[in-house]
């Protein structure tokens, strides 16, 4: 399979996330901060759309590195 041409389906239910389990990306986020306060670099991979790398951004103001090999 070529997956060149595959188109991804999954950005409505990445965006239902918050609608559907409210708090869960905040929560997941606060855990990448407490273990990562040590950290110099840190990297979203299978990053999606960025939505945790954003919220993660916007409370630490340290800068993920998003790793997705869709587009």
């Amino acid at each position: 399979m070529n997956n060149s041409n595959r188109v991804y389906s999954g950005h409505q239910e990445l965006i239902d996330t918050e609608k559907y389990l409210c708090g869960y990306n905040d929560y997941i986020v606060q855990k990448f901060i407490e273990y990562s306060l040590n950290s110099i670099k840190i990297l979203d991979f299978g990053a999606g759309i960025g939505t945790l790398s954003k919220i993660f951004y916007n409370k630490s103001k340290k800068k993920p590195i998003c790793l997705e090999i869709d587009e």
